[in-house]
């Protein structure tokens, strides 16, 4: 996944505009590690993956840049990277240009109304 990015990140001499975190390419063993290391640097919480600690563990693993660096964006740019994440994790990639195109060309079923034998639907 590429997320553009509002400020420059600055990394290895480099500035960059946009991320490139192929989350899609990560693993069950890849999210476990990165779980573990949540764990290990004492940040727990109730439900990790909801926690904005674990979600860019997530992409600096992915974008395989470490995570102070990420962590150094932007408050906007980090809420984008943690909210984009989470909602590739959790099936959901909506607010993407292709989706509300696919959207717009469906089809929509043909209403049909309900109407009661007696005529009045409060009889």
């Amino acid at each position: 996944m590429k997320i553009k990015l509002k400020k420059a990140l600055k990394h290895k001499g480099r500035e960059l505009f946009e991320l490139d975190v192929p989350v899609e390419d990560l693993t069950g063993a890849d999210l476990i590690e990165v779980e573990q290391q949540v764990f290990k640097s004492g940040k727990i919480a109730l439900m990790p993956d909801y926690t904005k600690v674990y979600l860019v563990r997530v992409a600096a693993w992915a974008a395989k840049i470490p995570t102070d660096v990420l962590e150094g964006l932007s408050a906007r740019d980090f809420m984008t990277v943690v909210n984009r994440v989470q909602n590739f994790l959790m099936g959901s990639d909506s607010g993407t240009d292709e989706e509300f195109s696919n959207l717009e060309s469906e089809e929509t079923p043909e209403t049909v109304p309900v109407t009661s034998s007696a005529g009045s639907p409060c009889d």
